[in-house]
């Protein structure tokens, strides 16, 4: 996985548990996961991000934001490869 995204709180956990999740089973040495929330300010000014979670992202500022954040984590490559799950909660 290149890139992990996730809402803080999910149906049947939160944000935090699948990035512990993803980290124990996912054994790679860089794959940076954001938490997109609109509940941030609280944990950005703590700097409360856990071992598991790379950053948080606040969904209060729009999707173009949201790319322009991403991109700032991933090269862009000239032919893009693997797969996208988008869910809009």
């Amino acid at each position: 996985m290149d890139f992990v995204t996730t809402a803080l709180r999910l149906p049947d956990m939160d944000g935090m548990e699948l990035a512990r999740a993803l980290r124990q089973q996912v054994q790679q040495a860089y794959m940076p996961i954001v938490v997109v929330s609109g509940d941030v300010t609280e944990r950005l000014e703590a700097r409360a991000l856990g071992e598991d979670v790379t950053d948080y992202f606040d969904k209060a500022l729009g999707f173009p934001a949201l790319a322009a954040f991403i991109r700032g984590y991933v090269r862009a490559e000239q032919q893009a490869s693997g797969a996208v799950l988008y869910v809009e909660d």
